[in-house]
């Protein structure tokens, strides 16, 4: 990762900004800190949404595919054990 960072502009409603001054000033970091930290982890979130949908695409190309009954029985079975006994 590059120690390098670019400024970039950013339009924030009023309301906005004021909550992320607020959580800012309370976590002890700067807003712009706050804003690229928040930015990272979301931009990492997707990037690990998108590698998993690119596997599951590489997987049914592949034929590699789950039978709906047998995914319905084992969703079944671990939803009656989450269950209340009565």
């Amino acid at each position: 990762m590059s120690t390098h960072v670019l400024p970039l502009p950013l339009a924030l409603d009023p309301e906005l900004r004021e909550r992320l001054e607020r959580i800012a000033q309370a976590a002890g970091r700067s807003v712009s800190e706050l804003a690229g930290a928040v930015l990272r982890d979301f931009i990492d979130e997707n990037d690990r949404q998108l590698a998993a949908i690119d596997a599951g695409i590489a997987e049914a190309d592949a034929g590699e595919l789950l039978d709906f009954e047998e995914v319905r029985a084992d969703m079944h079975k671990k939803m009656s054990a989450l269950s209340p006994k009565r």
